[in-house]
This record gives C-alpha cells, sequence and structure tokens, in this order.
C-alpha cells in the first residue's frame, strides 16, 4: 500500500462550502466534513449551499 505523502494533491485539497443566500462559508480538510457543513445550513435555514473542491498551495 502506497503512503500518501505531505505535499501530494490528496493532502492538499480543500473543500470550499459556499453559502449562495448568506455570508456563511468555510473551508474543510475532509470532503464528507464539508457536505456534512452543507447539508446542516441548507436543513437549518433552507439555503442554497454549494461545496467544491480547490487545491491549496
Amino acid at each position: 500500500m502506497e503512503e500518501t505523502t505531505r505535499n501530494s494533491p490528496e493532502t492538499r485539497t480543500r473543500y470550499h462550502v459556499v453559502c449562495r443566500d448568506c455570508p456563511t462559508e468555510s473551508v474543510e480538510r475532509d470532503g464528507n466534513a464539508a457536505e456534512e457543513v452543507a447539508h446542516r445550513h441548507e436543513s437549518e435555514t433552507a439555503h442554497r449551499v454549494v461545496v467544491g473542491a480547490v487545491a491549496a498551495e
């Protein structure tokens, strides 16, 4: 099994969570966490929330 290195793309990917209806946003290190944040905000507010993967530099 290949070990993930510190500078590999997998460890540098971040997930930007943005609400389209209010100023709420966050950056998460884990895709599942980002989806959870988005789902929680959507369910609490009925706002439109998007999640996008971005590469950290």
